[in-house]
């Protein structure tokens, strides 16, 4: 006669230990890949809507129908889940500024600086800055 072989109960009980060890620190990462990736998601969402704030104010400053004076505060108001996405928020602050330092105000100056600050979820945020002019010849910060 031929024996059957099969697992004794000793043996399954160690390969369930085996993968009850095994499977927390695999779990564990796949939840950080996860989180990770998130935060990739989140960080390029910023990314891209900042850029696309900062090339509107580009545009409209190389626009002749609305160029420096049109560019205002109140042109780019503040956004909740701007292009539907919900949890951010973009912002944009525009203020001339002092030729002297770019950082004091100075009605008449001939330079805006704006600033576009987009935040998301989980505390992220990204923040740019930069500066258009109605000074023919005028140079930006070296």
């Amino acid at each position: 006669m031929r024996k059957q072989r099969g697992l004794s109960l000793v043996e399954v009980v160690v390969a369930i230990v085996i993968v009850g060890l095994a499977a927390p620190p695999l779990l564990f990462q796949i939840a950080n890949g996860v989180r990770q990736q998130e935060a990739v998601l989140i960080q390029q969402n910023l990314v891209q809507l900042a850029s696309e704030r900062m090339w509107e104010i580009f545009t409209d400053h190389a626009n002749p129908t609305r160029s420096y004076d049109y560019i205002t505060a109140a042109a780019y108001p503040d956004e909740t889940a701007p292009r539907a996405l919900e949890g951010y928020q973009r912002q944009t602050e525009v203020r001339e500024v002092s030729p002297a330092d770019y950082v004091s105000p100075q009605a008449g100056s001939g330079i805006k600086r704006f600033r576009i600050t987009v935040t998301g979820p989980a505390q992220h945020s990204l923040v740019i800055e930069s500066f258009v002019t109605n000074v023919p010849g005028a140079k930006g910060p070296d």
